[in-house]
């Protein structure tokens, strides 16, 4: 495994998303030194936008 990056982050995820399980999302929070924010919104990919 690479070495966590010592950053913030936020980790989004929708609650209906049907491919991505919320076991999936927090596992991004390995990847992470830093404090690490997980977001869940209310609904899927489409619904994330920038």
């Amino acid at each position: 495994m690479p070495t966590p990056l010592k950053v913030p982050a936020t980790i989004l995820g929708g609650n209906h998303d049907r491919i991505v399980e919320r076991a999936e999302i927090d596992a991004w929070q390995r990847y992470f030194a830093g404090p690490v924010d997980v977001q869940e919104i209310d609904g899927g990919p489409a619904d994330i936008t920038a």
